[in-house]
């Protein structure tokens, strides 16, 4: 597209946008009028700001420079993800909050064309301004047309007087009516008294499904996955078959299927890995077509292959249009939801039982990507890009014979100013870890790192239990923390009200 606007070649090397600094006076100081807006990538994407392809953008006259990276401002120490995060940290602030209002009014508002408040653009941005229809002039026509793509257009006026401020209820990181949340009172969470849910002794839960419907946590055991939206619906899998049950009766069967694992991207569409290598997606096919409809059977839209041993564990969201897969060949993969085709892999290792992946999970407000093995936890953006890693052999709890972390969830919000994943180990440990890069030596590149926020344990319910139990399931609900155990019971975690 922006080859497309510049006549099929890159802009003039000079021109092109690598500086951030420069950038930034240019908009606040030049008195030429120079207008720039933020794209979203500048609040959640990093790589647009790396240019990992090695194009080549030419080389700038006034220095001789080769246009490589975006340069940074000295505070983001170098690093285009710590430039991204305190952005949008500086976007979700306080300062920023109160005086939206005032920015409401230029965009939007009764200043958008006062010219006392330096807010006019050119005549022709403005809507109404210029009917093109009444023009009988074609170079006319064409030349305010011209105008028109160059400048970009001025948004609809909507309000004619003051925008009013935000209402304050307290913290503005949680909702209204929240006093406490897991991020800023971690130390606060206790494990309720009773489970909510038992499967039974040796059943133990694998997965925590939201039932949004009955507004409920539905535990469900290995092999068993419930529906989004569709509480009464499910899908089993054990050997080479994969079953669809409706209201308990089993409605199709899929024969060599060879599911080791399974997860809904939503109510239409299932994500499954098996031990024949591939991950496979199937459309879920409803009576009335619609989702809210009663599931009428599974339909295989695609194979997909890239891992050179079995899959065992996946993930999928429709947020973000990924699937991603891990497998017992030391790889986690991205998928492209839409498409059925792979984007690109993250390595723990060559294979082998240490290196294989046994974890995945997608932090549905950000794309980050936390992939675990027995030997490490890693993070990842959406593409792929390093964040941080945890060597677990350095854990006081590791140990060669089991997995450290036996399950992991990230603690959802539409904006997070820390980050939250929970994990869980066999020892009946949960861990609330967030990762930063303020121990980042001075005058060096930033370098992100796992800290440790809190460390909680289950209890042990029962007679003759001499250990806790393992912690195998884990799932965020609201400010809520919910975890499943060996023992197939399942409990809450919640904050003072």
């Amino acid at each position: 597209m922006f080859k497309t606007l510049q006549g099929g070649d890159w802009d003039l090397p000079d021109r092109l946008f690598s500086d951030l600094p420069r950038a930034y006076d240019s908009a606040a100081n030049d008195v030429r009028g120079d207008v720039r807006e933020l794209i979203p990538e500048f609040f959640t994407c990093p790589e647009f700001l790396e240019n990992y392809a090695n194009l080549d953008f030419g080389v700038q006259q006034n220095t001789g420079e080769r246009i490589h990276d975006v340069k940074l401002p000295p505070w983001a120490r170098q690093d285009p993800l710590l430039f991204i995060v305190m952005n949008r940290r500086a976007l979700e602030s306080s300062t920023v909050s109160e005086n939206l209002p005032a920015w409401i009014d230029l965009i939007w508002g009764h200043k958008q064309r006062d010219s006392e408040s330096l807010n006019v653009f050119h005549p022709l941005s403005y809507e109404g301004s210029i009917d093109l229809d009444t023009l009988t002039d074609e170079l006319e026509r064409e030349a305010t047309v011209g105008i028109i793509h160059n400048f970009g257009q001025t948004p609809r006026k909507l309000f004619t007087t003051p925008h009013p401020e935000r209402l304050n209820h307290g913290l503005p990181n949680l909702p209204v009516g929240v006093l406490h949340g897991i991020e800023e009172d971690p130390h606060l969470l206790v494990q309720g008294s009773r489970c909510f849910k038992d499967l039974g002794e040796d059943v133990p839960v694998r997965e925590l499904v939201l039932d949004i419907i009955g507004e409920k946590i539905i535990p469900c055991p290995e092999g068993v996955l419930c529906a989004p939206l569709h509480p009464h619906e499910q899908v089993e899998w054990r050997g080479a078959e994969l079953r669809l049950i409706v209201d308990n009766k089993v409605i199709q069967v899929v024969e060599n299927a060879f599911c080791n694992c399974a997860a809904f991207a939503d109510s239409s569409n299932l994500v499954t890995g098996s031990s024949d290598y591939t991950v496979r997606l199937w459309k879920v096919s409803r009576g009335n077509s619609s989702s809210s409809g009663t599931a009428a059977g599974i339909i295989l839209s695609h194979i997909m292959r890239i891992h050179t041993d079995e899959v065992t564990c996946v993930t999928a969201s429709r947020t973000w249009s990924i699937i991603l897969s891990g497998s017992r060949d030391g790889s986690a993969a991205l998928w492209d939801l839409n498409k059925g085709v792979y984007v690109r892999s993250i390595w723990h290792g060559d294979g082998g039982e240490s290196n294989a992946v046994s974890l995945v999970a997608v932090n549905e407000s950000t794309g980050y990507i936390a992939t675990c093995s027995k030997l490490k936890l890693c993070l990842h953006t959406i593409n792929a890009r390093p964040m941080a890693v945890l060597d677990l052999t350095t854990t006081s709890s590791y140990s060669p014979l089991v997995p450290t972390i036996t399950a992991m969830a990230f603690h959802e919000r539409e904006y997070s100013h820390l980050g939250v994943l929970a994990t869980g180990g066999p020892d009946g440990s949960i861990t609330l870890r967030t990762w930063t890069a303020d121990g980042t030596p001075e005058g060096e590149k930033a370098l992100w790192e796992f800290v440790t926020i809190r460390t909680m344990k289950v209890r042990m319910v029962g007679r003759g239990v001499s250990r806790p139990s393992s912690v195998t399931a884990l799932k965020f609900l609201g400010e809520t923390l919910v975890h499943g155990e060996e023992t197939g019971k399942s409990y809450f975690w919640n904050l003072p009200e």
